[in-house]
């Protein structure tokens, strides 16, 4: 990369509020690493009582090659017991589709992770990806579940390998909205993509489980065009399968743009959803409910209800616009008549945005538990609280 194009992509950044490093370089011994292989680790201002690196780490492409992608690693300064530390990995939700759109590199990096000093207080290793395309080249495979979930894990393995976390093999995913998504296929693929680690559960707050559907519901609101045209964006690089036959004449010129903002400010937040309300109601082309490329990539990143695999806690809105919770009641239905063990929290008068925070004090608990105990209280469970007033985002 020229010294012009650094210096393109850094001012790029900075309106944005945030720092790129100058450049990732991979040897050629990194890009042929093992999944969760370190790249590098380079320390930086971490929250109280802990330490806390930025990393790239190896992890598996949807081609099956290795793909670098970036992260943060958390560790307490506590020292470690014995066996070593629990490890949470968060999935973040929805920041965009562009390479600026990483988490790691916000200055506000820290608070995108719920809980995060509760959980250093609790001697937890925490890390968070920031998925592949998003602080590393692209694209972003967006909502495409099993790049998502290899990075989320492929984390778990990277923070084994930094000497300084004196992680454990054994870890909770935890995530929101897109996050959601990609720890339920953590749940799907954990076993056999990483067996020497152990999930003992995942928490998901407001997954999308039904994409195609999903869509069909939302569409006609501004937030579900904003996740379509980032769906359309990078599904139609990461499968090679163009946009223009399935999207009405004048919007796919707003859909490029959209592609090219990040949400990870409120700011920034505020501007993308100013475009996106610019993309007209009927941007999906009737072609695209009938297309078998885009309706079967949308049910393959939907996740499977009845596959069995780790504890499962879902928190969901009851007012959730993006999200609809009967699409999430339906799935944990399925998923606890499949055998799964289930406890689904429904917050009353809950949000799509404030789902993972509404959610910490019943999570933390519900991850605590798991951790301490082997066996897991076995059945489906249903439950409400009330969601607490937030000012809208």
């Amino acid at each position: 990369m020229t010294s012009f194009a650094l210096r393109v992509r850094a001012l790029a950044a900075a309106s944005l509020g945030m720092t790129l490093p100058v450049a990732f370089a991979l040897t050629q011994a990194a890009a042929i690493a093992a999944p969760g292989d370190l790249v590098s680790a380079k320390p930086i201002a971490a929250p109280p009582h802990a330490k806390a690196w930025r990393v790239v780490y190896q992890t598996t492409g949807l081609d099956g090659a290795p793909r670098e992608v970036s992260g943060l690693i958390v560790v307490p300064e506590t020292k470690a017991p014995r066996g070593g530390r629990f490890v949470v990995t968060w999935a973040h939700p929805t920041t965009g589709i562009a390479e600026a759109c990483a988490p790691s590199l916000s200055r506000n990096r820290y608070s995108f992770v719920p809980a995060l000093p509760e959980m250093i207080a609790r001697g937890y290793v925490v890390v968070a990806t920031d998925y592949p395309g998003l602080g590393t080249p692209g694209p972003h495979p967006y909502l495409v579940g099993v790049s998502e979930a290899r990075s989320v894990i492929d984390i778990v393995r990277a923070a084994r390998k930094l000497a300084a976390a004196q992680a454990s093999n054994r870890y909770i995913a935890w995530g929101h909205s897109q996050g959601g998504q990609a720890v339920l296929f953590v749940n799907q693929i954990a076993a056999s993509y990483a067996p020497e680690l152990r999930l003992l559960g995942v928490v998901a707050a407001a997954p999308p489980t039904q994409l195609e559907q999903n869509l069909r519901d939302v569409i006609a609101t501004t937030p579900g065009r904003l996740l379509a045209a980032y769906t359309l964006a990078s599904w139609s690089y990461v499968y090679d399968t163009p946009m223009s036959a399935v999207t009405a004449p004048g919007a796919k010129a707003i859909v490029h743009l959209v592609a090219r903002q990040c949400a990870l400010t409120r700011l920034t937040q505020a501007a993308v959803m100013f475009t996106a309300k610019l993309l007209p109601a009927n941007m999906l082309l009737p072609s695209f409910w009938t297309s078998p490329a885009w309706v079967d990539a949308a049910r393959r990143n939907s996740p499977d209800p009845n596959f069995v695999g780790a504890p499962m806690l879902v928190a969901q809105g009851t007012n959730d616009l993006v999200v609809p919770p009967s699409f999430t009641a339906a799935f944990v239905q399925k998923a606890c008549d499949a055998g799964e063990k289930v406890d689904l929290y429904r917050l009353e008068g809950g949000t799509h945005f404030w789902a993972a925070m509404d959610s910490v004090p019943v999570a933390l608990g519900w991850v605590a538990q798991h951790f301490a105990s082997a066996a897991s209280p076995g059945g489906c469970t249903t439950s409400d609280m009330a969601a607490p007033a937030h000012p809208r985002p």
